[in-house]
């Protein structure tokens, strides 16, 4: 088995429209050991801040078998593949560097494929996304819009970013100075303008399309966002009544949506989401395929973390576990300095490789780049034996921290 180099470069979405800053750096540094947990002990890892000494022992102690902790000055040879969080020039500059093999798809197609053009262009098609979302790439393009009197909220998006980041939301017919806003956003680039819906179930789908042509199987995921449409985390589930009604029209369009960017020349892991929705006459609607994420998703993780904390062994009838993928800000979770201390908070919630359940914390308590800090993204996996009680220790997560 050919021996993989992950690399969480966090900034991919933000450096297609170039909104990338200096002050991202750090934070970028610091969330590349999100990506730890899908290599195995054979494998590598790229870090790029220090962390306490404990911190690999204290998720090896956990039941969390770790691939091998490198930085970038490390020349690793031939024999290893790159697989880095999404594919763009900054990765494969990191990944010759350290003189590991790369086969990945032409970047212009990685970049046409992420951007919401082409989603909008595929739902336009395909009878997919947000019901009445418009491209707008002129100050015309806006007023024409809401001169049709659309229903509020509307929210605006640039043309390529992560959930939520940029986005503006219009409560009313806009003023001169949001025209101006959504004006400036357009300077990277055509942006979506569409209805704020009452989102009630929000949906990750997943599919690894490889080279030949062929696919995995279609997986799909609850996720969660806040109120400004930012993912926070996502929940694997044994049986979840919810999403199986909807997943007959998700698999038909990740289906088609897979096949369409593999013939455009794509080819990797790829992400969809979708979300169900309240109508004004209350009934339930699915919109799918509203983001194409022509990159790793969340979900990715959550799945390797399950497969080696939370799996159902083979000799017991004992059931599948409940699972969720948890990020938490810094200004939301207030983390101690040592792990003495996090086990006296958590006490038996803490995860347990015996039972396979609890709250395991997987970034670490500080990191060290320029200065040493907690990490602003924190990241927990939580195992429970049933959905009630995964989301009492989520909500004892939240309180603990706070």
């Amino acid at each position: 088995m050919r021996k993989e180099l992950f690399y969480f470069n966090a900034l991919f979405d933000l450096s297609m429209n170039g909104s990338v800053r200096a002050s991202m750096k750090r934070v970028a540094d610091e969330m590349t050991a999100l990506i730890i947990p899908m290599g195995s002990s054979d494998d590598f890892c790229i870090v790029k801040s220090k962390f306490p000494k404990d911190y690999p022992s204290f998720l090896e102690d956990s039941g969390l078998t770790l691939p091998n902790l490198v930085n970038v000055n490390e020349h690793l040879g031939s024999g290893v593949t790159a697989h880095p969080w999404g594919w763009n020039e900054e990765a494969k500059k990191t990944f010759e560097t350290m003189g590991v093999d790369t086969i990945h798809p032409d970047f212009h197609i990685v970049k046409q494929i992420n951007s919401r053009e082409y989603c909008h262009q595929f739902s336009f098609t395909e009878n997919s996304g947000v019901p009445g979302s418009a491209l707008l790439s002129s100050a015309s393009d806006i007023n024409n819009f809401f001169a049709d009197n659309p229903p509020f909220p509307i929210v605006i998006k640039p043309a390529h970013g992560s959930s939520g980041f940029g986005f503006i939301r219009v409560d009313e017919p806009p003023d001169k100075t949001v025209i101006n806003k959504i004006l400036q956003m357009m300077t990277n680039g055509i942006v979506i303008a569409e209805s704020w819906l009452n989102r009630i179930m929000d949906i990750s789908s997943s599919v690894d399309i490889y080279a030949d042509g062929t696919f995995s199987a279609i997986r799909h995921y609850r996720c969660f966002v806040d109120s400004r449409g930012t993912f926070f985390g996502v929940y694997l589930s044994p049986d979840n009544s919810q999403l199986n009604r909807c997943t007959p029209r998700l698999d038909n369009h990740v289906k088609v949506c897979a096949e369409r960017i593999y013939k455009n020349g794509y080819f990797g892991s790829a992400g969809f989401d979708s979300f169900v929705y309240l109508q004004k006459d209350g009934l339930e609607a699915l919109a799918p395929i509203i983001e194409i994420n022509a990159r790793h998703v969340m979900s990715d993780i959550a799945r390797s973390l399950k497969s080696k904390l939370a799996y159902a062994s083979i000799n017991t009838a004992a059931p599948d576990k409940h699972v969720f993928y948890r990020l938490l800000s810094s200004k939301r979770a207030k983390l101690p300095e040592k792990y003495s201390e996090l086990k006296s908070i958590f006490g038996e919630n803490l995860f347990s490789a015996n039972t396979k359940n609890g709250i395991l914390p997987l970034t670490p308590l500080r990191n060290t780049t320029d200065i040493t800090r907690q990490p602003y993204r924190n990241a927990f996996f939580i195992s429970a034996d049933s959905e009630r009680e995964l989301f009492e220790l989520d909500t004892f997560l939240t309180k603990a921290l706070a």
